[in-house]
């Protein structure tokens, strides 16, 4: 899924085989679809129609018309070597960017910066409520990037992630940001583009 400042990737097994199948969803589908499915561990069919598509979870059934046209190419943005590298217990990373984000308001977008140093990501925010800073120790050396990103961004991209350890990768302070498994599984990825951030 995109939307122009980021790019989210899953991957998930079929029980059944099949043959290769692409296809494009509205966005509000899929929302209602994980609305139903909630912590329900139910199985979900999915049926594919020329202009429509069908997901059944027991007795409820979503219909959605399929969207016409090529999906971005999104293989080409996503960057596959990095200059930093650094590995992150998801939930302390998670923890540090909501304590930082508390002077952030829906008024006040200010956006955080992120400093990779040696063994921690340092992140601070200024607004006119103050300011706020704090540290996320991590492993590896982050050679001093420096990057902004809006705060609700990186948020969703570590409440998603489906790991407990997770890479954060970037080139410079206006590349993209790449989330992926420590484990270096391909079953998920994120790409958060970053904010300009004044000196």
């Amino acid at each position: 899924a995109v939307d122009g400042y980021r790019l989210a990737l899953r991957r998930e097994k079929v029980e059944k085989e099949m043959e290769n199948y692409s296809f494009i969803v509205p966005g509000n589908a899929l929302s209602d679809l994980e609305k139903l499915c909630g912590d329900n561990e139910e199985d979900v069919s999915i049926a594919l129609g020329n202009k429509h598509i069908s997901f059944t979870i027991g007795k409820t059934v979503i219909i959605s018309r399929r969207l016409e046209g090529d999906f971005l190419n999104y293989k080409k943005t996503v960057p596959s070597a990095f200059n930093v590298k650094v590995r992150a217990d998801r939930h302390m990373l998670q923890r540090t960017v909501e304590r930082v984000s508390l002077i952030i308001d829906d008024k006040i977008k200010n956006p955080l910066r992120c400093t990779f140093g040696d063994g921690e990501i340092r992140i601070t925010c200024s607004t006119s409520l103050g300011k706020a800073e704090d540290i996320c120790l991590v492993e590896g050396e982050g050679k001093g990037v420096e990057i902004g990103f809006n705060n609700r961004y990186i948020l969703d991209a570590l409440k998603a992630a489906p790991a407990e350890e997770i890479n954060v990768c970037l080139n410079t302070g206006s590349a993209p940001c790449i989330i992926t498994p420590a484990d270096e599984s391909e079953n998920f990825l994120y790409m958060v583009l970053p904010v300009r951030i004044t000196r």
